[in-house]
């Protein structure tokens, strides 16, 4: 279990990651440590169904559309960056490549992160089956705690 103060959250730009940054930001500030965003740019699942690995030639037109989307994700994480951090708060952005669970738990270890923070989508039945829990791979992944912030009501 890492020692510490620092905590890393998981942003997908959902309401649910937005929840648990402002839940971070007390966090980060209660332990005195800095925060850290990471957001996660992967291959959809379907590319990969499709025989296109991470090593396989992706088509030009993909390639662009792959660097776009990971450059707009930068811009959002940036905005994001500067509205959180003030002076009382170190934040950090980082943009991680893979599988989310996978990325989130190996770049908390890397960080030598004490805490994961991620909001849940709230699926049940079928869409959870279906697409998995990402949260729940973290929490049964993670060397250290992870604090899930379920979808603020309304």
């Amino acid at each position: 279990m890492a020692d510490s103060n620092d905590i890393l959250v998981a942003i997908d730009f959902s309401d649910g990651s937005r929840a648990a940054a402002d839940a971070a930001v007390t966090l980060a500030k209660a332990r005195g440590g800095a925060l850290h965003l990471l957001s996660v740019h992967h291959m959809p699942a379907s590319m990969a169904y499709l025989g296109l690995g991470v090593d396989a030639s992706i088509p030009e037109g993909l390639s662009e559309a792959f660097g776009k989307a990971r450059e707009e994700l930068s811009t959002k994480l940036t905005a994001l960056r500067a509205e959180l951090a003030d002076g009382d708060l170190e934040v950090h952005a980082h943009i991680g490549d893979g599988p989310p669970p996978i990325c989130i738990v190996d770049t908390a270890k890397d960080l030598g992160a004490g805490v994961i923070v991620m909001g849940t989508h709230g699926r049940t039945g079928l869409p959870r089956l279906m697409l998995g829990s990402v949260a729940e791979r973290v929490v049964r992944t993670a060397a250290c705690p992870v604090m899930t912030v379920p979808l603020p009501e309304g």
